[in-house]
């Protein structure tokens, strides 16, 4: 560059002394070798930094803090001082006082040392915390003046292998069974050997028994017939024979919610049919079932499961000794029977949390837990609950 030629854009910013030589590249021309205190505009100029202001001083004279945005909508945004075992809110140029005029400061887990490992993403009025060193967590601002920090209620994993998988010549395995098997009643979890550390209350267990009924018949009978219920993952199959009027209905449903549709059939005098079905089910927690209105008696109906096991998911809430722990079932067992088919949750105390999290079409993504991560990934709209993977 001549040393008569003018410099009418910094808009590059610094750069590094490497590229001196390469007076070619176009982003040359419009940089500097030192530029401070002034920010780069679009434009092409540079202009002064904004000054600085005095707000407050940090809560508790705290020599260490970390602040970061609330956006609650395009006219309101806060901002959070992240102190030793607390948040407080900003709102504008001053402390957010709440109808007390008491400032907003939250409880939380995080000590000083950890506070800059913590990794936070925001979707709506949400905002996801992660650390590897505790559980996940999202900051709710619930009215104008109360903001509330809580865990993530993770239900479906993930896991990790099996425990029968992992050394597949080991003798004398670990054994595990569960005094209830009913969705929300709390019981004990029993190991054969001492594997409980007082850091797994939290931890999701995952255990598998061989299915007993893999196959269920309906036949018409004039009014509304249900089946009884299959629950878990595997290839489902529907198959009819005969000849029949009425409606033949397929329900499904998620973590025990609503039951819906999901396939119907129906057959008349002036259309006999027939029906060979199968579905794919991805989640240890869904159930089907059939039902029928008004069939005649020509209709036989088989419901099959191809999955040879059936797999419940219980979360350990107390931890009694090494060889007992209170749980709550989260998805119906199959037996309480003991079973060396068993999965441990990936993220605990025990085996540390995710430290990265984002949103990538419309899933709530999750990495970096020391214990595997890969495909960490939340179902669509449904961030708290995890596909059933393994690791």
């Amino acid at each position: 560059m001549s040393i008569n030629e003018s410099i009418l854009s910094f808009n590059a910013g610094e750069l590094s002394p490497k590229v001196d030589t390469r007076i070619d590249i176009e982003k040359y021309r419009a940089g500097c070798r030192r530029l401070e205190n002034m920010i780069p505009t679009k434009y092409g100029g540079a202009e002064k930094r904004p000054g600085l202001k005095y707000i407050d001083s940090s809560y508790g004279a705290a020599t260490t803090v970390r602040m970061i945005p609330f956006v609650y909508s395009a006219s309101v945004v806060y901002k959070i001082e992240m102190g030793n075992l607390y948040f407080r809110i900003y709102y504008g140029n001053s402390v957010l006082l709440d109808e007390s005029s008491n400032e907003v400061v939250i409880d939380t887990p995080y000590v000083t040392a950890d506070l800059f490992r913590i990794q936070y993403k925001q979707i709506g009025d949400v905002l996801w915390l992660v650390h590897p060193n505790y559980a996940p967590r999202k900051l709710k601002r619930t009215d104008a003046y109360t903001f509330v920090l809580e865990k993530i209620d993770f239900r479906n994993g993930p896991f990790l292998t099996r425990n029968d998988l992992l050394d597949p010549e080991a003798t004398n395995l670990t054994t595990l069974s569960c005094t209830v098997t009913k969705k929300g009643q709390y019981g004990s979890l029993i190991a054969s050997t001492p594997i409980f550390l007082s850091e797994h209350a939290g931890a999701l267990f995952k255990l598998s028994h061989a299915r007993t009924v893999k196959r269920k018949t309906l036949t018409g009978t004039g009014g509304t017939v249900y089946t009884s219920t299959f629950h878990g993952k595997g290839t489902y199959n529907l198959l009819t024979r005969g000849t029949w009027t009425g409606t033949l209905v397929w329900q499904r449903r998620e973590n025990n919610g609503d039951w819906e549709e999901l396939f119907s059939y129906k057959s008349d005098s002036n259309a006999y049919q027939n029906v060979t079905k199968s579905y794919e089910e991805e989640a240890d927690t869904n159930e089907h079932r059939l039902y029928t209105t008004n069939c005649s008696a020509g209709l036989y109906a088989d419901f099959s499961i191809d999955e040879p096991l059936e797999s419940g998911i219980v979360k350990i809430i107390g931890i009694g000794d090494s060889y007992n722990a209170t749980v709550e079932v989260y998805s119906k067992l199959a037996s309480t029977s003991t079973t060396q088919k068993w999965y441990e949750g990936a993220w605990s105390a025990v085996r540390g949390y995710p430290a990265a999290i984002t949103f990538f079409e419309n899933r709530c993504v999750y990495a970096g837990a020391s214990s595997g991560s890969a495909d960490d990934s939340t179902q669509i709209n449904d961030y708290p609950n995890l596909l059933n993977l393994t690791f």
